[in-house]
């Protein structure tokens, strides 16, 4: 009777060591709970980085694209002003009126006028071309970001 009771004890310890290498540093549920933690851990710091990133590049490139625009309308705003004054502004002292009204007597004055109200319309078509495409480039930037990110959050 004493040999299966030492033959269970073998059997015991083998189920112990078993279970017990399972919990051990290089077992199965150890490892699964540091593989867990390390998944967990490098998604949570890599998607949070991502999507920081991501907000910065969206408001850094319209806060550009914003103040681009306004230094645009200011300096066409500026220049319209400009030339609505250019009258009043040059017949200040005689060597100024001088060549003020050489200038008006060649017609470069009424030149810069109309050719300013003519080309005006493709200055700023110029600029939309231009403002559309940066804003293409924003969506096109934009979109390659949360395509990393929807590649970092199925792994």
């Amino acid at each position: 009777m004493a040999l299966p009771l030492i033959a269970l004890g073998g059997t015991v310890a083998t189920i112990i060591r078993t279970i017990g290498g399972w919990f051990a540093k290089g077992g199965a549920v150890s490892s699964f709970f540091a593989w867990l933690g390390v998944k967990f851990t490098t998604k949570g710091l890599a998607v949070a980085w991502q999507i920081a990133t991501l907000i910065a590049l969206f408001a850094s490139r319209f806060a550009f694209g914003v103040a681009f625009v306004d230094l645009c309308t200011t300096l066409y705003n500026y220049f319209n002003s400009f030339l609505s004054s250019l009258n009043s502004t040059l017949h200040t002292g005689d060597l100024l009126s001088t060549a003020y009204q050489v200038l008006v007597s060649i017609g470069a004055i009424d030149a810069l006028k109309d050719s300013f109200a003519v080309f005006n319309v493709c200055i700023v078509a110029i600029g939309v071309a231009y403002l559309l495409k940066y804003i293409f480039k924003t969506i096109e930037v934009t979109s390659n970001e949360y395509f990393k990110l929807s590649v970092l959050l199925q792994q």
